[in-house]
């Protein structure tokens, strides 16, 4: 397995976060939401 940092955690380190949430706003990157599952009532 592997035990070394991802390549986001090591590009969010060196971005600084405005500039993260710049990008974010620019190409919409808040708008893909999960959705929620619908879970079947077991009695």
């Amino acid at each position: 397995m592997y035990s070394g940092r991802l390549v986001f955690s090591q590009l969010m380190d060196f971005m600084p976060m405005h500039q993260f949430r710049r990008c974010v706003d620019k190409y919409h990157g808040n708008l893909y939401r999960f959705r929620q599952i619908k879970r079947k009532k077991v009695c």
